[in-house]
């Protein structure tokens, strides 16, 4: 939902720039016509906004209520160089809300500067270009729209967040999409506070240094017994000051989980604090006591503890004519996954209000719906626990700290007989005992009493594929038939293509018919095991293939299979290469040769490996005394995630694939 807010706008006291090496040389607030000359090598041709300056402080000061809490102020410039960099002017700020207490922007300032026959002209962000919008429960987005936004414009702004979270001290990332001339961050801790550092990414700082210095903090501790007592007491503060000039924007390329593992940041984890001054106690524990803290949430733990009578009669429905666990758990899973709709594939806790809301409404997030499927198993007396992961588009969680906030998504582990099976009951068509390739992001952690790590790497998920063509001698050309078993992810993109669809077989077909390029007719289009969610969809059709009646044919065995771009188009990469899944694609073309024609030219045979038996494709073409021709290939990818300095040897490796399977055999017509 998206609502007004009436802001208090007003202009913060700007950092004032100071000559020297190590300081920045703007001014905030300040804009003259100088100011929109940049020469800089990041801006190229392919730069659409430039970042001036970014510059950032979290501090600690008196909490709203009690306490302690972190005030952030946030500084940026950027100069829109053309149209295609307007959305940066489009600005959201996240605010982390918990029940009543929510972050919130104390000062705001924004503006957007024009050079108008040689003199700046200033337009100032106005209160209707400011709206809340609620995202979840525990999260409110502000955003901002710059006014009178044009090519060549700089955007200017500068607010101040205060949260009494203090587990909730700010990240920064130092890069992003577009280039940064100057990012810079400082973070003020008291030593009553321990927080752990954790880098990302691959810049090094050009300036990283530490200071002390001595303050006396006014806090409210809430002792008191008409109110909060006010106290005052001095700490060594540790200023850290972290900057990278010059930063070349990160740009998603091919087989990239997110960029959020890669951008160079700055993250922080609490492990140690004290309030008011009180005996300091861990807040990093581990593992075990995280959990036992999160089975005790309502929103968790709590629901799928409880007896749930209320389940008693719709669940004799739902397992009715089951014989073993199996079976049962078998009948819940496809219940849940066939009959509710999921509202947001993200989060690990319950968004409703109650598990019984979430069952009648058919209705929930990932987290409802997991939820409640392990409620369900557990009433039937079958294991279930619930299992906590970081999606591939959320990024890899350090393993090291028991932190659950940085993770993002639920799915269960049950054990219905000897066999452990991981369930998402939440994504539509996908096969019991299956997960979507997303949530194979490395570590995954067990939640229960005695918790643990699943370990879900891409590299334990093969995408196993096999395409087989038959093509005989017809009237006008090659007849015969095409018959395809598809891997797991293709399965379930053609389940949710189809079933959604209701079996729109026709507009499939065309779709197929689109990825030839010959003179080429389908028909009897038919699928096994469509509905068969645990079982990989098979795709059959006719061919009529009409070649043109000419002295020499050319004709490209590989038809509508050939690899026809490389992935790996880039001159570099930075970070590494990370499929979601390894691969074993086969493919086997049996033809006659055509009639009235002879093999003037085959393609020869080859093989091309990568290193260290991480793949290999094998390209195979023989032509027997018969008249037919056999080619096949095969494509096996064996890892899933390769190192940056891997990059070429990939791209290479895909460039020979690519010309192996555009060479075509020649026909000569026969006289």
């Amino acid at each position: 939902m998206f609502r007004k807010v009436t802001w208090v706008l007003m202009f913060l006291p700007m950092f004032s720039g100071i000559q020297g090496q190590d300081n920045l040389k703007i001014k905030f607030g300040q804009i003259t016509p100088e100011d929109f000359v940049i020469t800089s090598p990041l801006l190229d041709s392919n730069v659409n906004a430039i970042i001036i300056a970014d510059v950032g402080k979290s501090e600690f000061e008196r909490g709203s209520k009690s306490d302690f809490a972190i005030a952030f102020t946030h500084h940026r410039r950027v100069k829109i160089v053309n149209r295609n960099g307007f959305d940066v002017a489009n600005l959201e700020i996240p605010l982390v809300t918990i029940g009543d207490d929510e972050e919130k922007i104390i000062e705001l300032d924004a503006a957007t500067y024009n050079l108008v026959d040689g003199k700046v002209i200033k337009s100032k962000l106005e209160n209707k270009n400011i709206y809340k919008q609620k995202i979840n429960r525990n999260l409110v987005v502000s955003r901002l729209t710059f006014p009178n936004v044009k090519e060549g414009s700089i955007i200017e702004y500068s607010y101040r967040v205060k949260s009494d979270f203090v587990y909730n001290l700010q990240p920064w990332s130092f890069q992003g999409e577009y280039p940064c001339l100057w990012s810079e961050y400082e973070v003020d801790i008291p030593d009553f506070y321990t927080y752990v550092f954790i880098n990302r990414g691959y810049l090094p700082f050009d300036i990283n240094q530490k200071t002390a210095f001595h303050k006396t903090y006014h806090i409210g501790t809430g002792s008191s017994s008409i109110g909060i007592d006010n106290v005052n007491f001095d700490a060594t503060v540790t200023a850290t000051r972290m900057v990278i000039k010059e930063v070349p924007a990160l740009r998603e390329q091919e087989f990239t989980t997110t960029l959020s593992n890669h951008v160079a940041k700055i993250e922080f984890q609490l492990s140690r604090g004290r309030s008011s001054g009180t005996s300091e106690t861990d807040v990093i524990n581990s593992w075990k006591q995280a959990s036992a803290r999160v089975l005790l949430n309502g929103d968790f733990g709590l629901p799928i503890m409880a007896q749930n009578k209320w389940l008693n009669v719709p669940i004799k429905k739902i397992t009715a004519g089951a014989t073993n666990n199996t079976e049962i758990a078998q009948k819940i899973f496809q219940y849940i996954r066939d009959n509710f709709t999921v509202t947001r594939h993200e989060g690990f806790e319950m968004d409703a209000d109650s598990l019984q809301g979430v069952f009648e409404k058919k209705s929930g997030t990932v987290g409802d719906i997991n939820l409640l499927l392990i409620a369900m198993l557990r009433h039937e007396k079958i294991v279930a626990e619930p299992v906590v992961l970081s999606t591939r588009d959320n990024g890899v969680v350090p393993a090291n700290y028991p932190s659950l906030r940085k993770y993002n998504y639920l799915v269960c582990i049950a054990r219905p007989d000897s066999t452990n099976y991981m369930l998402d009951a939440s994504v539509a068509h996908l096969g019991f005992g299956k997960l979507p390739e997303s949530c194979y992001n490395g570590d995954a952690r067990l939640i229960r009493e005695d918790p643990g790590v699943i370990t879900l790497n891409p590299e334990d998920k093969q995408e196993l594929s096999s395409t087989f063509v038959f093509l005989n001698k017809g009237k006008e050309g090659l007849d015969g038939y095409c018959s395809a078993v598809l891997g797991d992810q293709a399965s379930l993109r053609v389940r949710n293509a189809l079933l959604k669809a209701k079996g729109d077989n026709d507009n499939y077909l065309k779709a197929i018919r689109t990825s030839f390029t010959d003179d080429i007719t389908l028909s009897n289009l038919s699928f096994d095991s469509l509905t068969l969610c645990e079982m990989p969809v098979g795709i059959n059709y006719d061919m009529k293939l009409k070649l043109p009646d000419e002295d020499i044919v050319y004709f490209n065995p590989m038809l509508n299979t050939a690899t026809k771009s490389n992935p790996f188009s880039s001159a570099k990469r930075l970070y590494p290469i990370e499929m979601p899944h390894t691969t074993d694609a086969t493919y086997v073309l049996n033809m006659d040769v055509p009639e009235g024609y002879k093999i003037d030219e085959l393609p020869k045979s080859a093989r091309i490996r990568l290193a260290d038996d991480e793949g290999l494709f094998e390209y195979t073409a023989e032509a027997g005394t018969d008249g037919k021709v056999q080619i096949s290939t095969r494509l096996r990818i064996n890892k899933a995630t390769f190192p940056a300095d891997h990059y070429e040897a990939l791209r290479d490796f895909y460039a020979h694939i690519i010309r192996k399977e555009s060479e075509q055999i020649v026909f000569k017509k026969i006289k």
